[in-house]
């Protein structure tokens, strides 16, 4: 019984376990208020690297020429492998992140200003 009762304690840190996402390519869509519906999507090849710490409380988001820090203000439920977070950027911008951990896609939706303005940013994680 204590076997059991230690391994379900344990299992929501296996589902997380990796805290690393390496990516390789990345898109930027925009929204669209009066169709409701993200477009003009466009994509290029971008290397870049999402490392999570233990607690999940912050993220780094590094690129070739910047490294970013964004605070976790919310953990939300996820659902099939996802995991969502309120976060804060080291500058002070709001988004919504999404960790698709069955889809390998990191997404970031931008939350400040009018929903006009609002852009999402998808990572394809490569490992």
């Amino acid at each position: 019984m204590k076997k059991v009762l230690l391994l379900f304690l344990l299992f929501p840190s296996f589902i997380f376990s990796q805290t690393s996402f390496s990516c390789s390519y990345k898109s930027v869509c925009s929204w669209n208020n009066t169709a409701e519906k993200w477009q003009d999507c466009k994509g290029a090849e971008d290397v870049s690297l999402i490392v999570m710490n233990e607690k999940e409380t912050m993220f780094t988001h590094t690129t070739e020429t910047i490294s970013s820090t964004y605070y976790v203000k919310k953990k939300r439920e996820g659902k099939d492998g996802m995991f969502t977070y309120d976060v804060v950027s080291d500058v002070g911008n709001k988004y919504f992140a999404i960790f698709d951990i069955s889809n390998k896609m990191v997404k970031m939706v931008s939350t400040s200003g009018e929903v006009s303005t609002w852009f999402m940013v998808e990572w394809q994680v490569k490992a």
